[in-house]
């Protein structure tokens, strides 16, 4: 890559900090309330969360000197509400649940019911109702543009995405703020996805 693409990809992810860190500051003293829901299963629905605390980070790329390119910038946050959800399942859906409360970082205690033989017949979970986000975008010095990587942001899970450099612009990042919000799903529907 040209030193001047180079250039052009740090100072986009650059300029993707400075929003995101401001406007994580205010959305951090506002904490407003998330209009959407997130479904894990029929019985678990997280709705009623607020916006609890938020941060902005960077990275630079390891070995650079005096460039001080930009390799990548984080948005994380956390929504939360007041009620644990309960949702009980008997075996052999015990793990499976179990599993996807772990892959989309869910957080539960959990109560074992045992039969007469001294066998798990059911378990309760009280699954915390609180959501941990992230928006994570990497910058690709090989290709000159960025990966966009969201984590539970307006539903469970992840999914990638390629953004060329030039529309990282200020309308973007608004419309990122938006994404994050819940407010709107604009910003990705413009991308292609990385399956």
């Amino acid at each position: 890559m040209q030193q001047q693409q180079k250039a052009a990809l740090s100072k986009a992810l650059s300029n993707a900090y400075a929003y995101l860190c401001d406007f994580t500051k205010q959305v951090n003293v506002l904490k407003p309330d998330y209009p959407g829901a997130y479904i894990l299963s029929d019985l678990a629905k997280f709705d009623a969360l607020t916006w609890k605390e938020g941060f902005t980070d960077f990275r630079l790329v390891p070995g650079a000197t005096d460039d001080r390119l930009l390799e990548r910038v984080t948005l994380s946050y956390t929504l939360t509400g007041t009620d644990p959800i309960i949702v009980e399942r008997e075996p052999p859906r015990i793990e499976l649940f179990a599993r996807s409360l772990h892959d989309n970082g869910l957080i539960a205690d959990v109560t074992e019911f045992k039969n007469n033989l001294g066998r798990v017949a059911r378990c309760r979970f009280a699954i915390k109702r609180e959501v941990r986000a992230s928006l994570l975008l990497i910058g690709d010095y090989t290709t000159g543009d960025m990966r966009l990587r969201i984590t539970n942001i307006q539903r469970l899970g992840s999914e990638d995405y390629r953004i060329p450099v030039d529309e990282l612009t200020q309308p973007a990042l608004e419309e990122v703020a938006l994404l994050v919000l819940g407010i709107s799903k604009k910003f990705i529907q413009r991308f292609k996805r990385v399956i």
